[in-house]
């Protein structure tokens, strides 16, 4: 048999490698496939958790991530929009809608108009008395803070704040000093009355009222145990819980600032507000504000510290801001009457 003449080269028809390169495409978008449903399916864990009342201290932790949690799944929502999967994209969609929906209230403004009677409020943890006290009586001058509260106030403690010229800035105060973490102090611009220790507390907050444009306020510094570390989340939720009924027998209106250890995630921590009492950096819109750990490379991460107000108060303008020294970042409201 004659052999089959072999073509010129330039006859034959090009090697093609088409099915490598599907196969490649194929296992890398079911590769982000996989990623995508996994980081919703994730996400979908702390969002239910904040539903619920989490005792666990694992779960306590997971609930904080909630934000993030928010974050992940709509970032995962355009990656299977992307992949132009519209069975898939609408089951998704519909999960971050969940997921999304509990954390769209924080950045949405309250409608309850302002009034021009209000005061300047600021917060701050100075961790075990540690912080700089430079750094707070500056934050106090810089935005014209009417009343501070502080938590984890030492006799030490005192003493700098005292020498940094604190006291020359809110010339009243009424302060409970301790070791451990327990100490709160409440320095006012105008002067307090009818202070009192509330006890039954992991740490005993303090009260007191003050009168501002001819109205009555009562404010309180609180600072409730943690939930982790603490032989577990008991006293962390009977101190939450004790605080509600407290700020009901208040007069109003009432402010509580402080150290609360738990996030607007914490079914906690909305029951605390259930009453018609709203978080100020909600009314404001301020969105998520994280201030612990903020001594950390990866942090603030959790939103730990509030001022907490009665209905016929709003927050107006809220912000953080760094305390040296401090693994919290103080928080700053500006809080006014509700406009009758």
């Amino acid at each position: 048999m004659a052999d089959t003449p072999r073509l010129p080269d330039r006859w034959r028809a090009p090697r093609t490698y088409v099915l490598p390169q599907r196969r490649a495409m194929r296992v890398l978008r079911r590769g982000v496939w996989t990623v995508c449903w996994s980081a919703i399916a994730l996400a979908s864990g702390p969002a239910v958790g904040r539903q619920m009342e989490v005792t666990s201290e694992l779960g306590v932790t997971a609930v904080v991530l909630a934000p993030y949690a928010a974050f992940a799944a709509v970032v995962a929502e355009i990656g299977l929009l992307s992949l132009r999967r519209s069975r898939s994209a609408m089951a998704g969609a519909l999960m971050v809608a969940l997921v999304a929906a509990a954390q769209l209230p924080a950045f949405i403004p309250a409608r309850r108009p302002p009034s021009d009677m209000g005061l300047t409020v600021m917060t701050s943890n100075i961790r075990l008395g540690l912080a700089d006290p430079d750094a707070v009586v500056a934050l106090v001058a810089l935005h014209q803070v009417d009343v501070l509260a502080i938590q984890e106030l030492t006799g030490p403690a005192v003493s700098r704040l005292h020498k940094s010229g604190l006291d020359s800035l809110m010339p009243y105060r009424v302060i409970s000093p301790h070791e451990a973490g327990a100490g709160v102090g409440i320095w006012s611009r105008l002067p307090l009355t009818d202070t009192a220790v509330l006890d039954g507390f992991g740490f005993d907050p303090l009260r007191a009222q003050l009168n501002v444009s001819g109205r009555v306020f009562t404010f309180v510094c609180f600072h409730s145990k943690a939930p982790l570390y603490n032989g577990g989340t008991k006293q962390w939720m009977s101190d939450l819980s004790r605080l509600a009924q407290a700020m009901i027998g208040m007069p109003a209106p009432v402010l509580v600032a402080g150290d609360f250890n738990a996030t607007r995630d914490h079914k906690q921590f909305r029951d605390l507000l259930s009453n018609g009492f709203n978080d100020a950096a909600d009314d404001a819109g301020a969105g998520v504000l994280p201030t612990y750990p903020a001594d950390r490379s990866f942090g603030p991460i959790a939103s730990l510290d509030h001022v907490v107000l009665s209905p016929d108060l709003v927050g107006v303008r809220v912000q953080t801001a760094k305390v040296g020294g401090s693994d919290h970042r103080a928080v700053i409201a500006r809080v006014s009457m509700v406009s009758s």
